[in-house]
């Protein structure tokens, strides 16, 4: 490694005043794709839960894409997980770099929700990232939401519905049949039957109008959470 960003990559670690660590953070940008190998190692050597990690964050976040895409995998686990103090700087990295990223997020995704390894906290942060990285960026991780949603998995159910919305009409349209039975269930937690309803105003009204009879029961005979946003929903279809 250049023996100056060793230098600057130490500094930074040792810098007490922001100033100081800003401005290792700039030094360190000016070297681009060159400072990655040793910002990527030195990331890695700090704990997830330390609030050390956000600086080199930042150094790579300053680098900028495409020259900080060797970050790309450290900064989509960071992003899931949600005790990181460095979990909202990773999104905003990730936000600025945009669709390349999307194939670590499903990769991330597919390895936090399946098997023994399921983390449905892991899995609730990468819907997050979805959902902030909007559409249509986020679309070609359509197949992936809608398979969450027919886990049958209450947390599941909370974490892929609010991507789904962001995504909308047309391309999600084949989850309102899923949504619209997920209300319908009486059996499930109120927070998926009451999120499953609020998410309609997302979609084109022209395919949320075939459900109205079904929103019309829930708007008389559900329990309060139910009742009040199938009642918005209802208003908003009829404007």
């Amino acid at each position: 490694m250049n023996p100056q960003i060793s230098e600057q990559i130490e500094a930074l670690k040792c810098a007490l005043r922001i100033e100081d660590i800003d401005q290792a953070v700039d030094e360190l940008a000016r070297h681009g794709e060159n400072a990655m190998p040793g910002l990527l190692e030195a990331t890695k050597a700090i704990p997830a839960m330390k609030l050390l990690r956000r600086r080199f964050i930042k150094a790579i976040r300053k680098i900028g894409y495409p020259a900080n895409a060797s970050a790309i995998a450290l900064l989509v686990c960071t992003a899931a997980d949600v005790n990181s103090p460095s979990n909202g700087l990773a999104v905003e990295t990730l936000k600025e770099i945009g669709a390349p990223a999307v194939p670590q997020i499903r990769q991330t995704l597919l390895f936090n929700a399946n098997g023994e390894c399921q983390d449905a906290a892991a899995v609730d942060s990468l819907c997050g990232l979805m959902a902030a990285l909007g559409s249509p960026v986020i679309d070609p991780l359509l197949p992936e939401l809608l398979d969450l949603l027919r886990r049958q998995d209450s947390w599941f159910d909370l974490a892929a519905i609010a991507p789904l919305g962001v995504i909308g009409s047309p391309n999600a349209n084949a989850a309102i049949p899923i949504l619209q039975e997920k209300f319908l269930d009486q059996s499930r937690l109120l927070a998926v039957r009451k999120a499953a309803i609020e998410v309609l105003d997302k979609f084109d009204p022209l395919t949320v109008r075939p459900l109205a009879g079904d929103l019309r029961v829930c708007a008389s005979e559900q329990p309060e959470p139910i009742r009040t946003s199938a009642q918005k929903i209802l208003s908003w279809l009829v404007k």
